[in-house]
């Protein structure tokens, strides 16, 4: 299972880094600066994705220390992206940094990688992204990013459902959900989607997140069965955090 997890949360970072730093096309190896990133992303995505908050964070600096040795300001600005990423699978509120905001120029990455850049922020934002600014997004995210501007439940959910990698569709719902109304019943199917995602991957942290939604769903539609349920779920999630 922990293989498995792993597994998919390299996809992710593949995606995230190499999709945007180095091109998808190449058969030759990565430098080693590239594979080291890789390799030291995937701790704190699976440390984050298991709550273990302060194990990710320690490992995130060492997976910026390893980008910065490539002086090149988009390797280190991704990492921050892809932990906005982390957070918005798991519902967080936490703004996404621009560049300035972790000491880096905007003016400092070349034109182009500074409109991929851009454009994924926006679309982690929630904000709404045209034709020309969703074909900059990584391929699995630029159908979810015409939902933001949606509040069709069922259209969403058809698109989340055909997004096959786990992590990127629980950042998919995550990014839709910032747009609707917080207790909008509306939001069922997709809120149990993403729990049924996280609980098949095993990852605690987007689990505690999504139930907790759905908790606050079902008391304001007055279903108490759900709440029951989604409360035992969320104990159990909590229970195996106590005893780390």
């Amino acid at each position: 299972m922990i293989r498995h997890r792993r597994h998919h949360a390299s996809l992710f970072v593949g995606l995230v880094l190499v999709g945007f730093l180095a091109g998808c096309g190449t058969a030759k190896p990565p430098p080693p600066w590239q594979a080291k990133t890789l390799s030291a992303s995937d701790a704190p995505v699976s440390a984050y994705l298991q709550g273990q908050v302060k194990i990710a964070a320690i490992q995130m600096k060492q997976a910026q220390f390893s980008a910065s040795s490539t002086g090149r300001p988009e390797a280190v600005y991704k990492l921050n992206l892809l932990q906005c990423a982390l957070d918005v699978s798991s519902l967080g509120a936490t703004p996404c940094p621009r560049p300035e905001d972790v000491g880096i120029r905007s003016d400092s990455f070349e034109p182009a990688i500074r409109f991929d850049l851009e454009a994924y922020r926006a679309y982690l934002l929630g904000d709404s992204l045209d034709e020309i600014a969703q074909a900059r997004l990584p391929e699995t995210q630029r159908a979810a990013a015409a939902l933001a501007v949606t509040t069709d439940a069922a259209e969403a959910l058809k698109v989340l459902v055909a997004i096959e990698e786990p992590l990127s569709r629980l950042v998919a719902a995550g990014v839709w959900l910032r747009r609707q109304n917080a207790a909008s019943s509306a939001q069922t199917g997709v809120i149990a989607l993403a729990i049924d995602t996280a609980s098949q991957q095993g990852w605690r942290r987007p689990l505690a997140a999504w139930l907790t939604r759905q908790i606050r769903i079902a008391q304001a539609a007055g279903d108490t069965a759900t709440v029951q349920r989604a409360q035992a779920r969320l104990a159990i999630v909590l229970d195996g955090v106590s005893q780390e």
